[in-house]
């Protein structure tokens, strides 16, 4: 995997918010990698603080997509199911 784009993204101060949407489109269900990402991040983070601020943007963008899939699960019920088994790897299951 090429990851040279990547890097200069990472290189300046947006790193938090670059891993927090990446996990939060992982987490909707849009085929992104994000643990890449993460442990990019995570390996040109300095210090404990850095690496604590992209633990809980991952962590904050996880929690806020599985709250939408839950909040349209509840509003839409069947139909939601239904396209998250069309979107599923096997539609089967």
């Amino acid at each position: 995997m090429n990851s040279t784009w990547i890097a200069p993204l990472l290189e300046h101060d947006n790193t938090n918010l670059l891993v927090f949407f990446n996990v939060f489109l992982q987490q909707l269900g849009v085929p992104v990698p994000s643990v890449p990402t993460m442990v990019l991040a995570g390996s040109q983070s300095s210090g404990l603080t850095a690496l604590t601020s992209l633990l809980m943007a991952a962590v904050l963008a996880s929690l806020l997509a599985d709250w939408i899939w839950y909040q349209a699960g509840r509003k839409f019920g069947y139909r939601v199911l239904s396209l998250l088994c069309k979107m599923s790897i096997n539609p089967s299951s």
